[in-house]
Formats: structure tokens, C-alpha cells, sequence
């Protein structure tokens, strides 16, 4: 059995172009709206944590020490080496800003108390 063809209508290349984009823009509306019904369909996995469950599970099984903190780390996505590094720098920052006790019972000496304004 033969397939028949439409026969070639000659255009000029603004009705192709048209044409092309009208296809692609009814191609792209298609795929989508499907995409889109199917995971509106689609029933959620019952065993699936969401990401504030799944951080306090690593933070009991670190805390346990059925995993380490290196694997959590993994489990979530990042370089345990990275974050070690920020945090050491974290912490230097905060060693830097930090007044000595002997700052701090100056800034005592020196302040006023407040008075509240109703007495």
C-alpha cells in the first residue's frame, strides 16, 4: 500500500518561517501541558522525606554515630572539606571580632544603666 503525501505548496520564506514557529510553539504547549498533567497525576512516593525531614534524619544518625558526619555531608551534596574550611574560617573571623573579658567589664565601667522612662 502506497502512502500518499501532500503535495509541496510553495512558499515564500515568511510562511516557512511562520510556519516553523507556529510548530514549534503547538509542539512545546503539547509536551508541556502533558508534562505538566502527568506530574499533577503522578501520586507522591509515600517513602520520600521531605529536606527538612531528611536533615533532621542525618542530624540523629550523625548524633548516633551511625554516620559520620563526612557521609552526611555527601548525602546532602556537599565537600566535608569545604565546609570544614569556612567554618575554621568562620570561627577565626568571629576570634578577631570578639572583645577580651577585659574589654567587656570596661565597657561595664564605662555605660550608664538605663533608666526605663516611666521611673
Amino acid at each position: 500500500m502506497a502512502i500518499e503525501t501532500a503535495p509541496e505548496i510553495e512558499l515564500d520564506s515568511s510562511h516557512k518561517v511562520q510556519s516553523f514557529l507556529t510548530d514549534a510553539a503547538d509542539r512545546f504547549v503539547m509536551s508541556y501541558s502533558t508534562a505538566l498533567f502527568q506530574s499533577l497525576l503522578t501520586p507522591v512516593n509515600e517513602n520520600t522525606l521531605d529536606p527538612v525531614q531528611q536533615v533532621i534524619a542525618l542530624d540523629d544518625a550523625v548524633k548516633k554515630g551511625i554516620v559520620s558526619r563526612a557521609e552526611a555531608c555527601r548525602r546532602m551534596g556537599y565537600d566535608i572539606e569545604e565546609i570544614d574550611a569556612e567554618r575554621a574560617d568562620e570561627e577565626a573571623r568571629l576570634l578577631e571580632l570578639e572583645p577580651t573579658l577585659s574589654e567587656f567589664l570596661e565597657a561595664l565601667r564605662t555605660t550608664t544603666p538605663h533608666t526605663p522612662p516611666w521611673g
